[in-house]
């Protein structure tokens, strides 16, 4: 890429409008020779280099940086001048960092004849990029921290309302069993014992306001065990604990054999006698 400098006022004259534009910029502005020889350099780049204008013009420009920086530096220029393309990269300088454009300028031929460096500060970008990637972090790690709080949240409502369920089930387990096997033969029997037809009838009316109190958890159960006497739902109760039956002939003051003859009951009752379904493992998943 060429620039034709044939309109460009020269810098060297002192009042040159274009001088005046160029030194009163807060940017960089140097024009060096192919070989790195200072042609014009304006006020902000001596004094970011640490020179007067006037001290740096026909110096070598590679002689302001450290070796190591300035080998580099002049390879930069040497593509320039050999590709006839521009050259930009990032630097830094007493902890202030840039973005360095060099630029080829011939007058109308394909030599390139100077070599145009603009130097722009870019370290407050570069400090706005930093913070906010620290910012991006600081997100991302709240984020996951708010995640993992809600995950540990949420599995603990999970473990709660399942032990609600379970417990309200124990409940309506209990309420159905407690009025089928306790309170409704307590009733059948005293209807027996009435004599006054009154008295039957009123007996009949809370036996069916029971009925009808019961009837959504009988629904709901479909339970197995409704068939069972009392004793053997202490009895399957003690297994789905886990009790052996030694264990629960102690609890219940009985026989081992007692016991036994009652796990047979309760596994044709609930349709395990010539199955080889485990007892326990059965009552668990009710």
């Amino acid at each position: 890429m060429n620039h034709n400098i044939d309109n460009v006022p020269t810098m060297s004259e002192n009042s040159s409008p274009a001088r005046t534009i160029v030194d009163e910029t807060r940017e960089s502005f140097i024009m060096v020779d192919p070989h790195g020889k200072v042609i014009f350099i304006n006020q902000t780049g001596a004094l970011r280099l640490g020179c007067t204008a006037e001290s740096m013009v026909g110096t070598d420009i590679f002689s302001y940086f450290p070796s190591d920086l300035s080998e580099q530096r002049r390879t930069y220029l040497e593509q320039v001048v050999q590709n006839h393309h521009p050259v930009h990269f990032e630097d830094m300088r007493e902890n202030k960092n840039f973005w360095i454009n060099l630029y080829p300028v011939s007058n109308g031929s394909k030599v390139v004849e100077k070599v145009v460096i603009f130097a722009c500060d870019i370290t407050a970008r570069k400090d706005a990029e930093i913070q906010q990637r620290e910012e991006h972090k600081k997100l991302e790690k709240m984020v996951r921290e708010r995640t993992r709080d809600l995950e540990d949240l949420n599995t603990a409502l999970k473990v709660l309302l399942k032990k609600r369920e379970e417990d309200k089930q124990e409940i309506e387990d209990k309420i159905f069993s407690n009025c089928k096997m306790l309170i409704l033969p307590m009733l059948k029997k005293l209807q027996e014992t009435l004599e006054e037809e009154s008295q039957k009838a009123f007996v009949d009316a809370i036996e069916t306001q029971l009925k009808e109190i019961v009837s959504p958890f009988s629904k709901k159960l479909s339970d197995p065990l409704v068939n069972l006497t009392p004793t053997e739902i202490r009895v399957a109760g003690l297994i789905k604990s886990g009790k052996s039956n030694k264990e629960i002939a102690d609890i219940l003051n009985s026989s081992i054999h007692t016991i036994s003859r009652h796990r047979e009951n309760i596994r044709k009752k609930t349709g395990l006698k010539n199955r080889k379904t485990n007892l326990r493992t059965f009552l668990l998943s009710l």
